[in-house]
Parts: structure tokens; sequence; C-alpha cells
């Protein structure tokens, strides 16, 4: 209906098809192809620029790069299991520790803290309204409502999201050490 010259229509039949109910989660190795069907889903993925797409959308589409970089060996499905993480937190932790994803749901008298400082987060919130605070000498609040956005940078030590609302949270489960570029000193 949408793309009906696109021959991207018949991956389905080579494709596993997987029908992710809500709270399901997946991890995908970089070079497994796949494809959305129908619904909504968060794709979180490793700090890479490396999106290739083969059909089905009016986006760039690169066959042959896409066929040079997949991973043809077949697999099963990677199911991550939900771990509760507090009275306000479910995390979904990858294999990989170069990311994480929490599902939040605060409620009043049930607010969600965040001891972090060790790296750089993105919170979207889903559903509902509350409040976003930084703990510090001078704490900044913020209103946070249904379609909302934030980076939280490193440097925040912690904060606090209250209200009623259903937030999910990408993170780095530990520690990353960085790659420092070097350059050699002028004599």
């Amino acid at each position: 209906r949408f793309f009906p010259e696109d021959i991207g229509v018949l991956a389905p039949a080579w494709m596993n098809p997987v029908i992710l109910e809500p709270g399901r989660a997946l991890f995908l190795p970089p070079g497994t192809l796949h494809a959305y069907v129908d619904g909504l889903g968060i794709e979180l993925m490793a700090d890479s620029d490396n999106v290739i797409r083969g059909g089905l959308t009016p986006k760039h589409v690169d066959a042959a790069e896409l066929l040079a970089t997949i991973d043809f060996a077949q697999g099963g499905v990677h199911e991550i299991a939900p771990e509760p993480a507090g009275a306000c937190e479910t995390r979904y932790v990858p294999p990989v520790g170069r990311f994480a994803l929490s599902v939040i749901r605060t409620r009043p008298g049930a607010s969600f803290r965040c001891e972090s400082g060790e790296g750089v987060e993105i919170l979207l919130c889903m559903e509902g309204e509350g409040v976003l605070e930084e703990a510090g000498a001078s704490p900044r609040r913020q209103p946070v409502t249904r379609g909302a956005s934030f980076l939280v940078p490193a440097a925040v030590s912690s904060y606090t999201l209250s209200g009623e609302l259903l937030a999910f949270r990408a993170f780095v489960p530990q520690p990353v050490e960085v790659n420092r570029f070097s350059f050699p000193r002028a004599t």
C-alpha cells in the first residue's frame, strides 16, 4: 500500500517474525537485520551513526551497503528479562554493558531518585506529568509533560522524577573507559 514497487515488501518472508508484547525487550547484535511491522517501540543502540536502510522507507536506502554489512548467521531471539530496580523502576540491561533502558513509573508519594553522575542519560516522558528536579546546593526544577525529553549531563550527581508519569531512561549501566585522542607535542 505505501511502497508498492519496493522489493523490501518480501523481507518478512525470510526474516524471523517476533511478536513483542508490552513490557518485553529484545537484544539484537550489531549487523542484525530487523524491521518493525506494527506498533510502537523504543530502540536503543550503542554510539554509532551506522543505520543502513534496505527498503520500505522514504529515507535513503543503500541495499549494497546493507548486504555488505548484514550478519547472515542464524540466531535465536535474545530476550532481555526485566529487572525490578526499586519501587518505580524496571531495568532492561542487554549483555553488552554499553547501554541500558529503564521504565520509570511514578505516582504521588512514590518518586524516582537517581544517584547518577557516572554518565549522560536521556529521559523521555511517555505519559502523564510531573517534575524533574536536580539535587544540589541550588536545586533546579523542570516541568515534565508527555513527549518531553531531557538530556541529563554526567555532571548531575542526582535527580528526582516526581508526579504521575511513565518515562523511559536510557543510560550506561556502568562507567565506560573512553578512548582519548593523543596528539604529538609541538617542539
